[in-house]
């Protein structure tokens, strides 16, 4: 693991305490809302906008990734069967319920979690170039899903001994209110995050 990094596990359990934070919010029906540091947030996410550009492909194998595996399945057993029976996701040597994919020199990550929500994740820089912007992963998902924006969140991410990363999470929903996905991107220091975008089933939104 790259020094400095947040490593899979630690953003795992910052995922998993606030998964169930948004759990409840949503269902709750509440509206967007930022925190202390959205000034700052705005600053550098316009910033960056204006000065990334990416050619799709790791956008679009992302984006194919995450429609496979997590989006086209009912629930992660439905997903785990078909990525079984592929054989085409390699089994990561750490993590449990974690699968790797390569392409192109970049290693996406596919994670089955325990709560039941399927996520994929990718550290967004390579050979110091950022993979795809936040704009664009997200008309990507609403162009995939037909999802709209319900709320977002601003927060500095980091625990001891590691890089603190500025990152705004971004709940879409579908029109129906069954199920949901869950955006987290970094909004700086982006080599030293895995930004995951998770989809959350409707059944486990009716739990």
């Amino acid at each position: 693991m790259v020094s400095g990094v947040i490593s899979r596990p630690i953003q795992r359990t910052l995922f998993l305490k606030k998964s169930i934070l948004y759990l409840l919010l949503i269902l709750c029906g509440n509206s967007i809302l930022t925190n202390g540091v959205a000034q700052e947030a705005l600053a550098v996410s316009t910033a960056k906008e204006e000065s990334q550009t990416s050619n799709g492909k790791y956008l679009n194998k992302f984006i194919s990734l995450f429609d496979a595996y997590c989006y086209q399945h009912k629930s992660n057993e439905e997903a785990e069967k078909i990525i079984k029976r592929e054989g085409t996701l390699t089994p990561h040597q750490e993590y449990r319920n974690t699968f790797l994919h390569s392409y192109m020199e970049v290693d996406y990550a596919l994670t089955l979690e325990d709560r039941g929500e399927c996520t994929v994740d990718v550290n967004l820089v390579y050979k110091d170039d950022v993979l795809f912007t936040e704009k664009e992963i997200k008309n990507a998902i609403e162009n995939l899903t037909g999802f709209f924006i319900e709320r977002e969140d601003i927060e500095r991410s980091g625990i001891k001994n590691e890089t603190n990363v500025l990152v705004r999470t971004t709940t879409l929903r579908n029109k129906t209110d069954t199920d949901f996905i869950v955006l987290s991107y970094p909004l700086d220091n982006p080599d030293k995050y895995y930004m995951y975008v998770s989809y959350y089933f409707s059944s486990l939104v009716k739990k």
